[in-house]
């Protein structure tokens, strides 16, 4: 049995649901800003949830993904803004959940951030490879977020950080093999990064003031270190 498209969309007095046994899909914006959203209890046997399922659902603080879930679509908790946590029961083969937060693979990728908690530093775990789309969209408490000196992070997705200022304290060099200087508000390098500015030749779009790098819009990176060697072409 399915919940179609847009179900339940916009039902502004709905405040607790339980879905039956039966249930095994949820369609795309089913529950779209059901503002008044407090409790939802899954089916057991649910194994799809498309795109945007749960976005806007403002008062919603805490769900839990059954164990026969193989398909969380994209953004589902998006404007979830009192989101603390998501949980997944145990036994499940393609999701897991690590004090709160969403992953997949295996603990590899980092899926979802709960937008509502209200600490200002996260540290990456360093099994995570993946930084998925919307992972911390509108993550507005969310200030800091560390990546440590053994990551394993390699890929962070265009819509990652989409509607957020976060900044991030990088002590892991090789990170800059990813595309992570197009999302940050600011980035902060440590003297890891000594050995990389003496051999890497910035793209021509970097604008240069002092010792702040500004990368296209409203992103900079500060480095705190000192640079023996810059290559002439470095600066363009």
């Amino acid at each position: 049995t399915k919940i179609n498209r847009e179900t339940f969309a916009n039902c502004r007095k709905l405040t607790s649901i339980i879905l039956p046994s039966s249930i095994t899909f949820i369609g795309n914006k089913a529950f779209w800003r059901c503002k008044n959203l407090i409790n939802i209890e899954l089916s057991s046997n649910l194994t799809n949830i498309e795109d945007e399922a749960f976005f806007g659902c403002e008062k919603l603080e805490e769900i839990t993904f059954p164990k026969f879930v193989s398909r969380i679509g994209l953004n589902i908790f998006g404007g979830c803004s009192n989101l603390r946590n998501i949980n997944v029961e145990q036994g499940n083969l393609n999701y897991c959940s690590i004090e709160g937060v969403l992953y997949g693979d295996n603990g590899k990728t980092l899926i979802k951030y709960p937008q509502g908690r209200k600490e200002t530093s996260f540290t990456i775990l360093k099994e995570v490879v993946t930084i998925d789309d919307t992972a911390f969209t509108f993550c507005s408490y969310l200030k800091e977020l560390i990546i440590e000196e053994n990551s394993q992070l390699s890929n962070i997705k265009s819509l990652a950080f989409v509607v957020c200022k976060i900044n991030m304290i990088i002590n892991n060099s090789s990170i800059y093999r990813t595309n992570v200087f197009n999302f940050m508000n600011k980035v902060s390098l440590n003297n890891s990064f000594s050995s990389l500015f003496n051999n890497w030749i910035l793209p021509h779009h970097f604008n240069i003031i002092k010792v702040v790098i500004h990368i296209n819009i409203l992103i900079s990176v500060h480095i705190h270190i000192s640079i023996i060697n810059i290559y002439i072409n470095t600066f363009p």
